[in-house]
């Protein structure tokens, strides 16, 4: 049997698992791997209840105690009519719209708890998307979407146009039609076509959407995905194309359900909405432990019979079956699961976005240093390591190592960053993102506006109001610090909003992250890297001479951090040596470092004279 290489396996790994990255638009996928351990503040049930509008809630009411009146009051929906929008608010990438696909598309025809709402509830599911600027999908489209699902309903219920039932739709018009036909003595025209021809088409399809609703007590439910990714003033031909279909749906009484970002609480406070009385529901965090073991499940379901080669070479008498790796991933899955350190690093890297995170996973899963020790080569026992060292520490090297352009900081998609380079002339700048990332966190992750942070910063420092804002750029853009602007609308370019100093800023989680990152040795090790290895060299991990050059190369890296801060300290406006803000890297970290590079190396580098 011929043997494959172990990175040729992982390559193999990668591309499975990124195939079941994005499912909500796979019914097979969405149906395997959907996370239904969902951590909510409120019941599985909730949004079903609540785009059946039961009971009928007040503005901003919290959801526990809708959770509590609507679970019990679910059978309930044919007594209510009421059509407020609810707003439905998640975390960009958090998983607002897989949720609503699976309610809709599996939950909801497949679970027994909605058996008596299927033929009461029907989802008319409008999707923009975030590339379709010009907002494609029109009114148009809108009118032939609910015309079909009225026929649908209608055919689904054996309900005939007949004129008995055309009758009690419109009993105004019933007068005037047979008005006319005592008086024409030829074969009159159909009382439908009659109602179409005189009142529109539009007119005659919102009112039997009006008369399901109230007689049949039928619901549609209007899910507009993605649309505060183009309600934006600096869009105003998608706003008018947005507001024609919003309105449309609204006026032929069916239930709206717009998905929104947390980012985009003032889309609430635009008239159009304020006038209806929006009401606002939150999602919360999926179980992402789930998310990532559901995937490799379906990976090894689906695919491994697929992987031609299931003996795997390491070495020149040493091999690794399938199993073998899939056993080794789901045993780190469980070590991430038990360690709260592992568990919350990679939340807080992830920004607490699911799809982050499950890229992050897929990264490391698909990395042969995951597998084989960093410093040795040697094949990981995860056991051991987990017990011995910071394994959470090595699963991030591992990430690192797998990507090799990280410290570039053109890539925003980087998640793994440098926050003591900022590519500029000026030799001080190599911390500045580093101590600004400190002060936000000092704050406790609350929200300071950026002209007061700024006029913070430079009583402490004699830095230029340019350089300042430059380096909060790279590190929003780099998502390790969060801002809402003032009023709360995403859509505005940075440059503009920092101009006009027009945002709020506090540290992200995964600036959080950094600034824990900063604290271990082998995020050292990678950016010392970037100054040893090209990309025709590649990386190897065995060796006595290759460990004895990263040492090297380690030792040289963090000597020139410390020359760096010492210059980074004639910045302070009290010229006091021992102001409390003064060498705040070497004074807080270093030692740690310090210890941890001999624990690996050795002591013949010195680090500090």
């Amino acid at each position: 049997m011929s043997l494959r290489t172990i990175s040729g396996f992982f390559g193999t790994i990668n591309t499975y698992l990124r195939d079941s990255l994005d499912i909500h638009d796979d019914l097979k996928l969405l149906k395997e791997c959907f996370s239904v351990n969902y951590l909510r503040k409120y019941d599985e049930n909730s949004i079903a209840s609540y785009a059946c509008n039961l009971p009928v809630m007040g503005f901003r009411e919290e959801n526990e105690k809708f959770r509590k009146l609507s679970i019990e009051r679910l059978s309930e929906f044919m007594y209510h009519t009421n059509l407020n929008p609810i707003l439905f608010f998640a975390y960009i990438g958090q998983g607002k719209t897989t949720y609503l696909k699976h309610l809709t598309c599996i939950r909801f025809p497949e679970d027994q708890a909605f058996i008596d709402l299927r033929k009461k509830i029907y989802f008319l599911y409008v999707a923009y998307t975030d590339a379709d600027l010009e907002c494609t999908y029109i009114l148009s489209d809108a009118k032939n979407k609910l015309v079909l699902l009225v026929n649908q309903i209608l055919t689904e219920h054996e309900i005939v146009e007949s004129y008995e039932m055309l009758s009690e739709v419109f009993p105004a018009q019933k007068i005037i039609y047979e008005t006319i036909n005592e008086k024409d003595k030829y074969v009159p025209i159909s009382f439908k076509k009659y109602i179409i021809e005189n009142s529109g088409v539009e007119i005659y399809y919102r009112s039997i959407v009006n008369w399901l609703l109230l007689k049949k007590r039928i619901k549609i439910c209007s899910i507009v995905d993605n649309i505060d990714q183009h309600f934006h003033f600096d869009k105003s031909v998608g706003r008018e194309k947005l507001i024609e279909v919003l309105l449309y749906l609204k006026a032929n009484y069916t239930q709206l359900i717009i998905p929104l970002r947390h980012s985009n609480k003032g889309f609430q406070n635009n008239p159009f909405f304020k006038a209806l009385v929006p009401i606002p529901v939150t999602l919360g965090l999926p179980d992402y432990a789930e998310l990532i073991n559901k995937r490799i499940d379906y990976v090894k379901k689906f695919y491994v019979e697929n992987l031609s080669d299931p003996i795997i070479a390491i070495g020149d008498n040493s091999y690794l079956t399938t199993e073998d790796i899939f056993k080794s991933i789901k045993q780190i899955c469980l070590l991430i699961k038990n360690n709260e350190e592992v568990r919350s690093s990679l939340y807080l890297i992830s920004n607490y976005i699911s799809r982050v995170y499950l890229r992050l996973m897929i990264n490391n899963f698909s990395a042969m240093p995951l597998f084989r020790h960093p410093f040795s080569g040697e094949v990981m026992d995860y056991d051991k390591h987990v017990k011995q060292i910071r394994f959470y520490s090595l699963f991030i090297y591992a990430l690192m190592l797998r990507n090799n352009k990280f410290h570039d900081e053109n890539d925003a998609d980087i998640l793994i960053i440098n926050v003591f380079n900022n590519k500029s002339d000026n030799s001080w700048n190599t911390f500045i993102r580093y101590y600004l990332l400190y002060h936000l966190n000092q704050r406790m992750s609350k929200v300071i506006h950026v002209v007061d942070f700024i006029k913070y910063i430079q009583s402490i420092y004699d830095l230029d109001k340019e350089e300042v804002k430059n380096s909060l750029k790279s590190m929003i853009l780099k998502d390790c610090i969060s801002f809402t602007t003032d009023d709360q609308m995403e859509g505005y370019d940075i440059d503009e909003l920092l101009e006009k100093e027009s945002i709020s800023i506090s540290i992200s989680p995964r600036g959080a992250y950094h600034l824990r990152l900063s604290k271990e040795i082998e995020y050292y090790e990678v950016l010392a890297m970037s100054n040893m290895i090209t990309d025709k060299e590649g990386v190897s991990f065995s060796g006595r001479f290759m460990k004895s050059y990263r040492a090297i190369n380690l030792a040289k890296y963090l000597r020139m951090l410390v020359k760096q801060e010492e210059i980074f300290k004639q910045l302070l406006i009290v010229g006091d040596v021992d102001n409390e803000y003064s060498l705040l890297w070497t004074k807080n970290i270093l030692s740690d470092l310090t210890k941890a590079y001999y624990d690996i190396f050795g002591d013949e580098n010195k680090i500090v004279e």
